[in-house]
């Protein structure tokens, strides 16, 4: 009897240990569990103070994102189709044209989708995504916008005779004056659009520091451990008797 006992005493010990961790492993999760569901209280709570802010500036970057389109597109139509002989407008000027009438659509159709799930939801698209397409906007709106406008308020904008020599200034200038005002509308747009953006920017930025995604992976007790979950590894071994060995050996050397 003694030696069954001390035989089993090992496996005795052994599960009281499993048995105390336990409660632990489930205390552990719980916390991190609570901490989550604190950061997600929380960050709903940040969601909520911003929704007027969100409200006033997200259809207000919608409508001059439509606005800066319709002009730009406009613009671009009108010197490739109605120019006369007599005028042309700087490349620069049409390259740049062109990237904010490419900006400005996608501006629009991220204004449209953040609307939608604004009104749906309390909650806009993915903030990183959105913070990452708002310095895109941003630079492309700012640089663009600045050197359109620098270009069109200029007083060398009105006609100007082409490489080739031919038209005049009578045919071109309602063409350069309608052109003229086109693109100061798009760009003055343009340029109010980057500093909602901008406004966006920052206060998604806060959203995301006040949501912090990071903190999912936590460092305890020194070492950094990702959420709790359950991983499991299956594997079997086969072991063949010494007659099946035997038999097995033998089709090998026949073969």
């Amino acid at each position: 009897m003694s030696e069954e006992a001390s035989e089993r005493t090992p496996l005795l010990t052994e599960s009281a240990t499993v048995a105390d961790t336990s409660p632990q492993a489930e205390t552990s999760g719980e916390t991190s569990n609570n901490n989550n569901n604190n950061n997600n209280a929380s960050a709903d709570d940040h969601y909520a103070r911003f929704r007027r802010p969100f409200t006033i500036l997200t259809p207000l970057s919608l409508f001059l994102s439509v606005l800066a389109f319709v002009t730009s597109a406009a613009a671009a139509l009108l010197v490739a189709q109605f120019a006369p002989p007599g005028w042309y407008l700087d490349w620069d000027t049409l390259d740049e044209n062109s990237y904010m009438v490419i900006t400005t659509l996608f501006t629009t159709l991220f204004g449209f989708a953040n609307l939608a799930r604004l009104h749906r939801d309390i909650r806009l698209i993915s903030l990183v995504f959105n913070c990452i397409c708002d310095v895109i906007f941003m630079f492309y709106l700012f640089v663009c916008s600045v050197e359109i406008l620098a270009y069109a308020a200029s007083p060398r904008f009105p006609c100007r005779r082409a490489y080739d020599g031919g038209g005049n200034g009578v045919t071109c200038r309602p063409i350069a004056r309608a052109v003229q005002a086109l693109l100061i509308i798009s760009s003055g747009s343009e340029l109010l659009l980057t500093f909602v953006i901008l406004a966006l920017f920052l206060m998604r930025c806060v959203l995301l520091y006040n949501s912090r995604p990071w903190t999912a992976i936590q460092p305890r007790n020194g070492r950094w451990s990702v959420p709790t979950g359950v991983l499991t590894f299956e594997f079997s071994i086969k072991f063949l008797r010494q007659e099946e060995r035997i038999d097995t050996d033998r089709r090998e050397q026949r073969d």
